[in-house]
């Protein structure tokens, strides 16, 4: 009886003790792969975003998503990584249909029938691929934030203070335009929600415009064009993206730095700088006071110092 009543003691012992080093391990794995997330948030992340290769950055999405959701089996939740990487990969995805549907332009000129059907076929099976893609970038982007943030997605705006937050809610969003419209490409193969781009229209309005390079507005105008109905009451949708091509045009263009000093500046002389600066084929993008406000009454505002810097392009 004793003997039996120990080995019954020393089994449970034995499950405890097995129980306790596998919690230990996971804990162990999990924060491994919560380490290896960070990484790749800090020192993968920018130079991909960085790349002014297209292929090369979708096709870095199409490699590094598998290995980065192998790390929801350890315990870490990788959905902002996710969003990035699903987003890269549905860049491939965009482009293969693309030439798909150049190639079904062609033939169909070309009175080639049997190739324009092809090509037609796997234009929407590409643009079906991309949908997916960009539906599951969204949807992970939906559930972290709305959870972490505490807030609905189109309803309220959330409190975002780390720039890689701002990020992840900028490219989530617009992954979730971007699955409409290349599943109403893909003839609704996917069946991605048309009201969700409504929720993308509202939810863009949190981002600072200028901050992020117009793609709010942009976005927003979309799907103003997108939705019937949705324009009303909105600026008109073309004229947005129109000013947002020109915006993006002319990043490329030189910039140069245009300074004024003077004892006392005049509304003359700013103009006559203005005229010179028009003159030459060149915008002002800005125009700061780095000198100290005059009071009018000051008599000896004549002895003092004014600078304006102009920031022009061009």
């Amino acid at each position: 009886m004793k003997f039996s009543h120990y080995v019954r003691v020393g089994a449970v012992c034995s499950v405890i003790g097995m129980q306790t080093l596998l919690s230990g391990c996971s804990q162990v794995v999990k924060g491994g792969a919560m380490i290896a997330l960070s990484f790749s948030e800090k020192n993968i992340v920018p130079p991909i975003l960085k790349l002014d290769d297209a292929p090369m950055a979708c096709a870095s999405g199409e490699a590094m998503t598998p290995l980065i959701l192998a790390t929801e089996g350890m315990g870490a939740d990788p959905a902002k990584m996710a969003v990035i990487m699903y987003v890269s990969a549905g860049l491939c995805a965009e482009e293969r249909a693309l030439e798909h549907e150049l190639r079904y332009l062609r033939a169909s000129r070309a009175n080639n029938i049997e190739d324009a059907q092809d090509a037609r076929i796997a234009q929407k099976r590409w643009a079906a691929i991309a949908a997916r893609r960009q539906q599951e970038a969204y949807r992970r982007f939906v559930e972290r934030y709305e959870k972490e943030f505490n807030f609905k997605i189109g309803g309220t705006c959330p409190a975002l203070k780390e720039d890689f937050d701002k990020l992840i809610y900028l490219v989530g969003m617009a992954s979730g335009m971007q699955a409409v419209v290349n599943d109403i490409a893909a003839q609704g193969i996917v069946g991605v929600p048309k009201d969700g781009a409504a929720v993308v229209e509202r939810g863009m309005a949190c981002l600072d415009n200028a901050e992020y390079w117009g793609v709010p507005m942009a976005t927003r105008a979309a799907v103003w064009s997108l939705l019937p109905g949705a324009s009303e009451g909105k600026p008109d949708p073309f004229t947005v993206i129109d000013s947002y091509h020109t915006w993006i045009s002319g990043q490329g263009k030189a910039r140069y730095i245009v300074t004024l000093l003077a004892r006392k500046i005049t509304a003359e002389q700013l103009a006559e700088v203005s005229r010179i600066v028009a003159d030459n084929g060149l915008n002002i993008d800005g125009l700061n006071r780095l000198s100290g406000r005059v009071p009018l009454e000051d008599e000896n505002a004549g002895l003092g110092k004014a600078c304006v810097e102009f920031s022009v392009r061009g």
